[in-house]
């Protein structure tokens, strides 16, 4: 399996598949995120629709957590699906959002949910 992780060396960042290079507090929050999402190992499921999704509580899946979290906060856009509010944010041609409690709070047993950004959101 091809390695996607980024490595911190001298201060810098640098994302090996991606070939960048870049300061360290410049955008280090999508990086991580990056990282993440490059080495989980996603679930598929047709449930509902067809989408890919990790358990908060599985390996690296807190990390995800925190990491989509802070992503759909700073980048993220409110669509509606099945007539509920969610929050997404469109990454590599792919959507993501998370499915928790309702009220905003959060479970500790959430799925981080992704699908492909022209998959259909009715």
């Amino acid at each position: 399996m091809e390695s996607n992780k980024g490595n911190i060396q001298n201060g810098y960042i640098k994302h090996e598949k991606e070939n960048i290079q870049m300061a360290w507090n410049e955008d280090v929050d999508l990086i991580k995120a990056q990282t993440l999402i490059d080495n989980v190992k996603w679930k598929q499921t047709r449930h509902v629709a067809y989408h890919e999704y990790i358990m908060e509580f599985w390996p690296s899946g807190d990390l995800l957590y925190e990491a989509i979290s802070k992503m759909l906060r700073d980048y993220g856009y409110d669509a509606k699906f099945k007539g509920f509010p969610y929050r997404y944010w469109n990454n590599r041609g792919y959507r993501y959002w998370i499915f928790d409690n309702l009220d905003g709070t959060r479970s500790y047993g959430s799925a981080i949910n992704r699908t492909y950004e022209d998959q259909e959101r009715t």
